[in-house]
């Protein structure tokens, strides 16, 4: 196959890459293993929203809202919110950062706790009104929201106050304690611990209906529950298992139909309707998505904190310590629902089309603007094989829809709204796949070289970082910024996913070079990263 090589102007895209490098939101696709093909879900977007010091909790959020606690190493402290659609802040009052008294997110009204824990605030966030609840002389130990309710622990007894303003009831309680109220519409829940004839332990989850006044037992368990959460008629739960090294597990219990299954191995749960998120107790870190419905799973990213659900999106936190700092980074992530297997644009063709470049080794083809543009810029050595054929993709940057093909290093999308040679574009994909390592030390920003004693590299004051050696050498000589954009890290050691041994390898806008001491002196020397084939996995698209 002959191949064909020119090296574009770098000035001409100069403006262009740094128009796109501003922009905050970016997709990520995480290296996804056996277990995550076929996910029912892949991360189409991931937006940086905040970041916040490292005794920080965010502890609810919407998609209108965020609110947290600047602080938690102290009984009270001032919570924050932040209003989305209008980019204002919200001095909210001080709060019990106590983990049993997290504050409710319900619509526009955000329900908490004052620092002494004896009155309930609701605070209007669209209005910038807050409003008194409950007002009591002694402390309150627990409270949840329904849909119609705000119950309480107080006085070692249940309340039920009504948000119509009706009157206060009191709920009579006939187990033990109360531990860990979850509610939804006009259902509450909890659990407790009971002793047994034999002088054994047993731990019971009791629902009460809210309009009807009454109780049932919904099971009995040799271990303790950890956590509860509700969605609907699912109670999903945390627990140890004795037979498993008391790991922790989690399980969904439809109450309704007294059926159940079992997520897996994890905590910190957060639910919202069919979705949930937990942290995966084998990979330190790892936040998975889980799917009720379809109970598969499928990874959201590979290092998190804490996650919460809202409709189809994610918001999660990454703590970090760096050169400079500490801290930790929120993020968004966007879910889009995978397509069906049988209509994957990774699916082998049957034959070739004519008129097109045919590739045997992926049964994909190439044509039109795209065959020109991998012809013209380097082909296999530069881009791989294609992985996809063509189809319509959102893009992220402009959240509009473009022709896109994957290939084993890039993806190439054709924008219309541009003359030639520009209407063909690469995607952003090595900061799609960086996104959440900002703050690691490789990622932030460098100073200037002196000039008397630069060595060689390259400072790129648009990201702060700077290009050198055998790195330096294949970018300038295979086409520079217009083809690979800004370096956003230095050189730095990291393990390679593809074949687990580790490499010096640099992170550009729109591609990932790596040195292979095992090919110096060959053209194989650096090589680009196979972001498109990680990119097409973490879907589940590969298999």
């Amino acid at each position: 196959m002959q191949k064909k090589y020119c090296n574009l102007a770098i000035q001409t895209l100069v403006m262009l890459s740094a128009l796109l490098f501003l922009n905050l939101a970016s997709p990520l696709s995480a290296w996804a293993g056996d277990d995550f093909y076929n996910a029912p879900y892949y991360n189409a977007q991931v937006t940086y929203l905040a970041l916040l010091g490292t005794q920080s909790q965010l502890v609810a959020a919407s998609e209108n809202y965020l609110v947290w606690f600047g602080r938690t190493d102290q009984p009270a402290a001032p919570l924050t919110g932040y209003d989305r659609l209008n980019n204002k802040m919200l001095n909210l009052g001080n709060a019990s950062t106590s983990t049993a008294l997290r504050p409710v997110l319900t619509g526009n009204s955000l329900y908490f706790l004052n620092a002494d824990q004896t009155r309930l605030i609701s605070y209007d966030l669209a209005n910038n009104k807050q409003t008194e609840v409950v007002n009591r002389s002694t402390g309150i130990s627990q409270f949840v929201v329904t849909t119609n309710y705000v119950v309480f622990s107080a006085d070692n007894k249940l309340t039920i106050h009504p948000l119509n303003n009706a009157a206060e009831t009191n709920i009579e309680v006939t187990t033990p304690t109360v531990e860990q109220l979850v509610g939804t519409d006009n259902m509450l829940f909890w659990h407790s611990s009971t002793v047994t004839d034999n002088s054994q332990p047993e731990y019971v989850l009791i629902a009460y209906d809210l309009v009807a006044g009454t109780s049932r037992e919904l099971m009995r368990a040799g271990t303790n529950f950890l956590s509860v959460a509700v969605s609907g008629t699912r109670l999903i739960y945390t627990s140890t298992d004795p037979k498993k090294n008391n790991a922790v597990n989690i399980t969904s219990y439809d109450y309704a139909s007294s059926t159940y299954f079992e997520v897996g191995p994890g905590g910190s749960v957060s639910v919202n309707g069919d979705l949930l998120t937990y942290l995966n107790q084998n990979t330190s870190g790892q936040l998975i998505g889980y799917d009720m419905v379809t109970q598969r799973q499928f990874l959201v990213s590979s290092s998190a904190n804490e996650a919460f659900i809202t409709g189809k999106k994610i918001i999660w936190s990454r703590s970090f310590t760096n050169r400079l700092s500490t801290g930790k980074a929120y993020y968004e992530t966007l879910l889009l629902p995978s397509l069906e297997q049988a209509k994957l644009p990774s699916n082998r063709i049957n034959e070739a089309i004519p008129a097109t470049l045919f590739f045997y080794d992926t049964g994909h083809s190439l044509r039109g603007f795209f065959r020109d543009y991998w012809e013209n810029h380097g082909a296999l050595s530069q881009f791989g094989l294609p992985l996809t054929e063509e189809y319509d993709e959102l893009n992220p940057i402009d959240k509009k829809v473009y022709r896109v093909q994957y290939f084993e290093r890039a993806r190439f999308e054709y924008h219309p709204e541009n003359l030639p040679p520009y209407n063909v574009l690469l995607g952003l994909l090595a900061r799609q796949i960086s996104v959440g390592r900002e703050f690691e030390d490789p990622f932030l920003a460098v100073t200037p070289p002196d000039k008397a004693n630069s060595s060689g590299k390259l400072f790129f004051s648009d990201t702060g970082h700077t290009l050198t050696g055998s790195i330096r050498k294949y970018w300038e000589k295979t086409g520079g910024l217009a083809v690979y954009g800004f370096p956003i890290s230095e050189e730095f050691m990291e393990v390679n996913q593809a074949d687990g041994k580790t490499y010096l390898v640099q992170y550009f806008e729109r591609s990932r070079l790596e040195f292979h001491p095992e090919n110096t002196g060959s053209i194989y020397e650096v090589q680009l990263g196979l972001l498109g084939t990680q990119i097409l996995a973490g879907r589940g698209w590969l298999n």
